[in-house]
């Protein structure tokens, strides 16, 4: 089963009334090709569907952007883990990635969709064919980004807003930007 699997009607029902940001195609590491849309609100969506929590983070009126292997992004986050709520998820994965604190309670301003569009791999223990990943909008006084030893977060740096145009960035994730 790909992309012929069904989505939750549940989820269905949720995104009926939301406009996408953007929609992109992307092909993991793993060799996994997914389908990706950023949708802006500030209404949770089923949670059972939610494996991950994502975050635009801001220090004054700059962005926190990082390169990977594969591009220019602007969303540090990551897997929620067992018995963790989303907001715990955040402020570890945060840190964890960005050496960053969060200075004041995030801001959720919505979710990306990852639909697969290859077969279910049979040790694959996530919700599919779509999961989604909460996004919010936190706020960091940390100036050092230094201090994380993730992989994949390569250059990390504080852009101005007003410089954001320049970033070569995913239209799910630029979409995202229309929040701040």
């Amino acid at each position: 089963m790909g992309s012929d699997a069904p989505s939750d009607p549940r989820l269905l029902a949720f995104v009926a009334d939301l406009t996408p940001t953007g929609t992109q195609r992307e092909t993991w590491p793993s060799g996994v090709v997914l389908d990706i849309t950023g949708y802006l609100t500030e209404r949770l969506p089923p949670m059972d569907l939610v494996s991950g929590v994502r975050a635009i983070l801001r220090k004054g009126d700059a962005v926190l952007a990082f390169d990977e292997p594969e591009g220019t992004h602007i969303l540090p986050g990551g897997r929620i883990e067992a018995g963790e709520s989303p907001l715990d998820a955040l402020v570890r994965e945060l840190r964890e990635e960005c050496a960053c604190t969060v200075a004041a309670e995030p801001r959720l301003i919505g979710f990306l969709r990852f639909r697969h569009v290859t077969p279910k791999d049979e040790r694959y223990r996530y919700p599919y064919p779509d999961f989604l990943q909460l996004i919010y909008v936190a706020e960091t006084i940390d100036d050092s980004l230094e201090g994380s030893d993730e992989p994949l977060v390569l250059r990390p740096r504080f852009v101005p807003l007003s410089e954001m145009h320049r970033l070569p960035l995913a239209p799910a994730e630029r979409g995202l930007l229309r929040a701040l």
